[in-house]
């Protein structure tokens, strides 16, 4: 998954993790209301703790929130720099600390901070505290300020998301080495399993061993973990337009091992090819219905357990799609975008950041993007 989302693959469904149940029945509970899971069960089922009770899910019918204990929020309706921590769930609410007064949010009324603890990042100034190029991991805790505090080589400092800029290498990326060799093949892949010592160098697992480079010594692939993929050849295990998912990196053997519909294979990189839709996309439906309206915005939370079918959820549910039958929205999450039109909020040629899909009213539909510009937080409609 991209490091701006949460996993939703059924592996990281884990205890303490929030989640909503992806279908529909108010003796379970509310659409839209979070449950938090208090055990993982043997047989693929989570027991799952909701306002109403305690009920055993299957995991698959599960979808991981992108708010859990410990992530950096915004409020929709508030200053873009004011961040909070979530700190509890609390009868399918959030309890979050902004600036120590804490407050009770449903979901829907937050935006899930750029930066998140243990991310990557760069200052977008230097100094001589922190000269160009150098990487800070983002810290647990915020300050009583509301800052978000990253460790770099010399020092710890507190910074405004504005003032930050995600670095495009994170941990448990994989990633290729600018040069090779004689223990580093060139070309082959290796993935990062440490953040930046006091040198500013990550520590990358490769065949042979594992070492420390610069930042800027290394690339990320494009293929990474959780990524939907297609083999370019095909055969009768994997048949002709089948979408397998990237499971695990076999560093040793320079191979990933893919899940397809009929079975699990191991591949190298150069042999396979990125699906157009991947987990946490925004979608629309080529159709509508009385469930999915014309224009509403679903996300693609993983592939399905049968056939070549993607499991989307929707503003009013949860539903097994082909993905023929999905278009991506033109706009994603962290895309940069400008409005079509201007204001005194948004003057022309501000450039703003997509957070994420607006749902408003008790049934969550959500036809908007929240957009976040220099002065604040607003929601448009994709064609906007």
């Amino acid at each position: 998954m991209p490091p701006h989302l949460e996993s939703d693959d059924v592996d990281d469904i884990k205890t303490g993790t929030y989640v909503y149940w992806m279908k529909a029945n108010e003796d379970v509970a509310e659409r839209g209301e979070l449950g938090e899971v208090v055990r993982v069960d043997d047989n693929g089922r989570r027991k799952v703790s909701f306002p109403k009770g305690n009920f055993s899910i299957e995991a698959r019918q599960l979808n991981v929130s992108d708010f859990q204990k410990g992530t950096f929020v915004h409020m929709t309706d508030e200053d873009t720099d004011l961040i909070g921590e979530i700190k509890e769930l609390d009868n399918g609410k959030l309890q979050v600390d902004f600036e120590g007064k804490q407050k009770i949010l449903q979901p829907k009324k937050l935006i899930r901070c750029d930066f998140q603890p243990g991310m990557f990042a760069f200052w977008t100034r230097s100094d001589e505290d922190i000269p160009p190029g150098h990487m800070g991991e983002v810290q647990k805790d915020l300050t009583d300020k509301g800052r978000v505090r990253v460790k770099f080589p010399k020092g710890k400092w507190n910074f405004k998301p504005c003032q930050m800029v995600r670095a495009p290498i994170q941990l448990r990326s994989l990633v290729l080495w600018t040069d090779s060799s004689d223990d580093i093949a060139k070309g082959e892949v290796g993935q990062v399993i440490q953040g930046p010592n006091d040198e500013g160098k990550v520590e990358v697992q490769f065949a042979k061993g594992a070492w420390r480079f610069n930042p800027e010594d290394l690339y990320q692939i494009e293929t990474q973990l959780h990524s939907f993929v297609t083999w370019e050849k095909h055969d009768e295990d994997v048949l002709k337009g089948d979408v397998g998912e990237v499971k695990k990196v076999k560093v040793d053997r320079g191979r990933l091992s893919v899940q397809f519909p009929k079975g699990t294979w191991s591949f190298k990189v150069n042999e396979l090819q990125m699906y157009r839709l991947q987990p946490g996309h925004l979608v629309h439906w080529q159709k509508c219905d009385e469930d999915i309206e014309r224009g509403d915005i679903g996300e693609v939370v993983r592939r399905a357990e049968k056939g070549n079918r993607f499991s989307v959820q929707w503003p009013q549910g949860h539903w097994n799609m082909k993905p023929i039958e999905l278009e991506k929205v033109a706009f994603q999450r962290d895309d940069r975008v400008q409005w079509t039109g201007a204001d005194d909020d948004i003057p022309k040629g501000h450039i703003g950041q997509v957070m994420g899909v607006k749902y408003v009213g008790k049934g969550n539909a959500g036809k908007s993007l929240y957009v976040r510009f220099p002065n604040g937080f607003w929601s448009f409609k994709p064609h906007q």
